[in-house]
């Protein structure tokens, strides 16, 4: 599930800040921003879906049997490497503005979230409670980012703009399972 990180989202985050301080100012930095989010977003969902169709093909290959049960966490580790990679598009505000404090306050607390939450989910459900942990700070970091940063700069992206795709991975992803005869309840055995 953490492939998608330095396959993706890192080199996507070293190419699009310096991008991003370039075109802000321009007349249609903006929309410019925009298109850049929808490949992103595309992108995005699409090696998510990738990682989580293969990973039991991949696990099964590379490691013993073991571990072939984990494919199951695949799904939402990749889902908040995507979130984490989010970020760079909701808190352009704050850098443009040089609020980088805001940044590092809104962080704190997504970090004392996730610690909170770990410690309510992992004893109910394991590794699955890490994993959905971190999907929720994420998720609230976001938020803040979106809330907060819109005041320095608006770059008309929406809070639920990478739901278009995220239905669409859901959808597939939920085929694939039926199709494989994955049981509906595979998460929770």
């Amino acid at each position: 599930g953490m492939l998608i990180e330095p396959v993706f989202i890192n080199p996507f985050s070293k190419a699009f800040i310096p991008y991003k301080f370039k075109v802000y100012r321009d007349k249609n930095g903006k929309e410019k921003l925009k298109n850049v989010f929808k490949y992103f977003n595309f992108i995005s969902w699409f090696c998510i879906l990738g990682l989580s169709i293969f990973a039991k093909m991949f696990i099964e290959i590379l490691s013993t049997p073991e571990y072939v049960q984990g494919f199951k966490i695949i799904p939402i580790i990749a889902f908040s490497y995507y979130l984490y990679g989010l970020g760079a598009f909701y808190c352009i505000g704050f850098q443009i503005a040089n609020k980088t404090i805001i940044d590092s306050i809104i962080l704190i607390f997504a970090a004392v979230i996730n610690v909170l939450f770990n410690l309510i989910l992992i004893p109910k459900v394991g590794i699955y409670g890490a994993a959905i942990s971190t999907v929720i700070s994420y998720l609230f970091t976001n938020c803040m980012y979106y809330i907060f940063g819109r005041k320095y700069y608006k770059v008309g992206i929406g809070i639920l703009e990478p739901v278009k795709y995220g239905c669409i991975y859901v959808s597939l992803y939920i085929i694939y399972l039926l199709s494989n005869n994955i049981s509906s309840n595979v998460y929770f055995e």
